[in-house]
């Protein structure tokens, strides 16, 4: 049980990759205070993890009723994946 779930982790951690949005969140929230950093901080992790469980509880649901099969939904993320790690070429 712990193997899967920590590739899991591993996985969404370098999916996301939280150490190249650190720049952005310090972009947007530079010039203001710590305490709305922290409230900013928390809304963000709060609204993803509602995100993230909402695709888990529905997310096949949501891909039946938009006819698409989940090989074809590893594809594409596959390839957007690939797509921003390498760049394009257009």
């Amino acid at each position: 049980m712990a193997q899967p779930l920590f590739k899991f982790f591993v996985f969404c951690f370098v999916f996301v990759e939280p150490i190249s949005l650190i720049t952005l969140f310090a972009g947007l929230t530079e010039g203001a205070t710590v305490a709305y950093q922290k409230h900013m901080a928390g809304k963000a992790a709060v609204i993803a993890l509602g995100i993230r469980i909402l695709f888990a509880i529905a997310g096949a649901k949501i891909l039946e009723v938009m006819a698409i099969s989940l090989s074809s939904f590893r594809i594409a993320g596959g390839s957007a994946q690939a797509r921003g790690h390498f760049g394009s070429s257009s």
